[in-house]
């Protein structure tokens, strides 16, 4: 009775790995593939009878498999932990030569013939598609958020509206130093008037961004300074008396031109 109880449980269990969305395969200690499910037919394209007795080297990539060798060398022996790989992300490779990104999850099971090394596999093409996304998605938010544009000859603005966190700034910094790079530019003038308030935190990171553009042979001059922030400024104890201050854009602009010695005149 024991023995056909036996069979049933392990039936069912099959079946439900086999029901799995995500692959399912067991490997040997020495990699050798010992089952799978349909899951990794469709995820690898090769059948369940290519599969059975090959080293599982041939679902990775070339590039993968020392770190597998090292993989399995660093825990057949240690027999501290049932479970010694949860979400760690690997290339797969397919029967016809394509690859894609593979989350796996890998237990360790005792059995009368050695350790079996169990691993769910999971496609996140989809999921790295969309954080590629979002991070792209980001990536341009911020970039319109720091919009370096170039006033005059060697002359570079950058209207800061909204908060200002220390991300923020740091992006600010890095397309900073690249414009005045590109551009050759010798001020830039950064226009905070549409920022509501500034912490010390970021008015440090403002005053780097100032000394790391001095360091490029560019003057940064900061214009629009609410009285608001300028309070909070005064309150936090922060002095700027090594950065150059104009009230408004206008004025920071004249200011531009006296330290390039450009004059404009008026036509008649």
């Amino acid at each position: 009775m024991s023995n056909k109880n036996g069979m049933l449980n392990s039936e069912i269990m099959w079946t439900t790995i086999n029901n799995l969305v995500d692959g399912f395969v067991t490997i040997n200690s020495k990699g050798i593939i010992q089952t799978t499910n349909f899951a990794v037919e469709k995820l690898f394209g090769f059948s369940t009878d290519e599969m059975i007795g090959q080293n599982v080297k041939m679902l990775m990539t070339e590039s993968d498999h020392s770190q597998h060798d090292q993989y399995l060398e660093n825990y057949l022996n240690t027999g501290k932990a049932k479970i010694i790989g949860i979400g760690r992300e690997v290339v797969g490779q397919r029967k016809n030569g394509s690859t894609f990104p593979l989350e796996l999850s890998i237990n360790v099971v005792d059995t009368s013939d050695g350790k079996l090394f169990a691993g769910i596999l999971r496609d996140i093409t989809l999921k790295k598609t969309e954080e590629q996304r979002k991070s792209h998605q980001m990536a341009l938010i911020m970039e319109m958020s720091t919009p370096v544009m170039k006033l005059w000859d060697q002359i570079l603005l950058l209207p800061i509206v909204g908060m200002v966190d220390s991300k923020r700034v740091q992006m600010i910094m890095e397309t900073v130093l690249q414009k005045i790079l590109d551009h050759q530019a010798k001020i830039i003038i950064m226009d905070v008037q549409g920022v509501p308030a500034v912490d010390s935190a970021v008015a440090n990171h403002l005053i780097k961004v100032t000394k790391a553009t001095k360091l490029m042979g560019c003057t940064c001059m900061i214009s629009g300074i609410s009285p608001e922030v300028s309070q909070s400024l005064v309150n936090l104890g922060i002095e700027l008396t090594d950065v150059l201050t104009q009230s408004t854009l206008k004025e920071g602009l004249s200011a531009a031109f006296d330290l390039l010695d450009y004059q404009l005149k008026q036509k008649k």
